[in-house]
């Protein structure tokens, strides 16, 4: 019995505790999943938008350089000619810059996150081990032993209690009484 309730109790703690670290491990998977998958995301989006500012950019440098070797040889007739390329340039570069919108942040938090040490709490007041006092009835214990030597053991006048009962169950199995007599209640219909 000692053994079947041991492995039971072991088992049944084991499979327990298994489960719930199958769900915690499922969780956290598909939290950091979640997480992963936004923050992706976002840095395509992000990157995506870099794309057209760098090519302007690079088209900016251009028109400064070309401006510059213009300057340098001091020609105003070809530096009115380019500086109306250029307000074109810039005027159109200011447009697609204005159609640029800048890409949506997914904004999120981990809800309930804060709650897990209370349910770490409870998690460990769940299936806590506690040692069962053994029952003691001192009067009992004292008719029995006694009076557990005797080939006889007389209990009808006693209220004995179901705790009682297995005590008694106990106590018999290791003496030597081979009869005893209990109350017998009897029901009227």
């Amino acid at each position: 019995i000692i053994d079947n309730n041991s492995k039971f109790s072991r088992q049944k703690m084991t499979e327990t505790m298994a489960e719930i670290r199958r769900v915690m491990d499922d969780h956290e998977k598909n939290i950091l999943q979640n997480i992963f998958y936004t923050e992706k995301e976002q840095k395509k989006r992000i990157e995506d938008y870099k794309i057209p500012l760098t090519n302007e950019l690079q088209r900016l440098n251009m028109q400064k350089v070309s401006f510059e070797m213009l300057s340098s040889m001091r020609n105003r007739t070809k530096l009115l000619e380019a500086k109306e390329r250029f307000d074109d340039y810039v005027n159109k570069t200011n447009e697609k810059l204005k159609s640029l919108q800048m890409p949506p942040v997914t904004d999120y938090f981990l809800e309930g996150v804060d709650q897990l040490q209370s349910v770490k709490e409870k998690i460990l007041q769940c299936g806590e081990y506690v040692e069962i006092s053994r029952y003691h009835n001192p009067q009992l214990e004292k008719f029995i032993s006694e009076n557990g030597t005797k080939q006889e053991l007389d209990l009808k006048l006693r209220n004995l209690t179901d705790s009682d009962m297995i005590f008694v169950a106990d106590m018999l199995r290791n003496s030597t009484v081979q009869k005893y007599f209990l109350r017998t209640t009897a029901f009227l219909e």
